[in-house]
C-alpha cells in the first residue's frame, strides 16, 4: 500500500507531528528520511528492504553508498543523506561519552562502541583513553585483524597512553562473528596488556567485545 493511501494517522509523518517521533517504528524512522517511493512502491517498503539488506537495524550502518544504491528507489543523492544520518547518530553516541562524568562502568561506552564497531567485517582493536578521574580523553583504533598476542604490541598502546597523558585506559575490540565469548588468543592478550601498562602505572579499567547489538565485559565477568 502506497502511504497516499494509508489512513491519516497511520502515515510516518502526521504520526510523528502528532505523537512524536519515538512513536515511529524504524521502517517510519527511514521512510521520513527516504520521502519519495517509486512506481507502486511506497517509502517505508523501500525502508522494509534496507533493513532486510542490513540484515537487521543494527547492522544498517555497515551498508556503503553503493549497498544502499543497490535497493531500487535509493539514488546516489539519498544514499548521502542517509550516510549523512548514520554518521550524525554515531558522532551524537560519541558526544554522550565525552560529556559522561565517569566512563567506569560498560554500558556508558557501548552504544557508541556498537555504532563505531558494531558494523565491521574485520576485528579492529580499540583503546579508550581516560584520566584519573575516568574522564574521557580520547580513543584509537590501534590494530585491524584477528586479535592474538602476535599482533598486539603494548608499546603502541603504551606511546599512544603517554602522548594522551591517560592513567586508564579501556580495551576494545569487535567480533564480526558475533560469538561474544573471548578466545584463549583474547585473554592472552588481554594479560599481556594489562601486565605492561602496570609497569607504566597505567590501570586497565575493562575490555570491551562488540557486536551490533550486544557486548561482553571481561571486568563484568571478572576476567580482569
Amino acid at each position: 500500500m502506497l502511504i497516499k493511501d494509508l489512513p491519516e494517522i497511520e502515515k510516518p509523518r502526521e504520526k510523528a507531528l502528532k505523537y512524536g517521533l519515538e512513536c515511529l517504528s524504524n521502517n517510519e524512522l527511514l521512510a521520513l528520511i527516504i520521502r519519495n517511493g517509486y512506481h507502486n512502491t511506497s517509502s517505508l517498503q523501500i525502508a522494509e528492504s534496507l533493513i532486510c539488506k542490513a540484515k537487521g537495524i543494527g547492522n544498517i550502518n555497515s551498508l556503503c553508498i553503493n549497498d544502499l544504491c543497490a535497493v531500487k528507489g535509493i539514488k546516489t543523492v539519498k544514499a548521502l543523506e542517509l550516510k549523512a544520518c548514520f554518521e550524525l547518530a554515531r558522532r551524537m553516541a560519541l558526544n554522550e561519552v565525552c560529556l559522561q562524568v565517569s566512563l567506569d562502568e560498560p554500558k556508558k561506552v557501548v552504544k557508541w562502541l556498537q555504532l563505531e564497531l558494531g558494523h565491521e567485517s574485520q576485528e579492529r582493536f580499540l583503546v579508550i583513553f581516560l584520566n584519573s578521574m575516568c574522564q574521557f580523553i580520547s580513543y584509537k583504533i590501534l590494530f585491524v585483524g584477528t586479535i592474538n598476542r602476535s599482533n598486539i604490541y603494548p608499546r603502541d598502546i603504551i606511546d599512544e597512553g603517554l602522548k594522551q597523558k591517560a592513567v586508564n585506559i579501556i580495551l576494545v575490540h569487535n567480533h564480526p562473528s558475533k560469538v561474544l565469548l573471548p578466545s584463549k588468543a583474547d585473554k592472552e592478550a588481554t594479560v599481556v596488556i594489562v601486565e605492561a601498562m602496570n609497569i607504566i602505572g597505567v590501570k586497565v579499567l575493562d575490555h570491551l567485545i562488540i557486536s551490533s547489538n550486544d557486548y561482553f565485559s571481561f571486568k563484568e565477568h571478572c576476567l580482569i
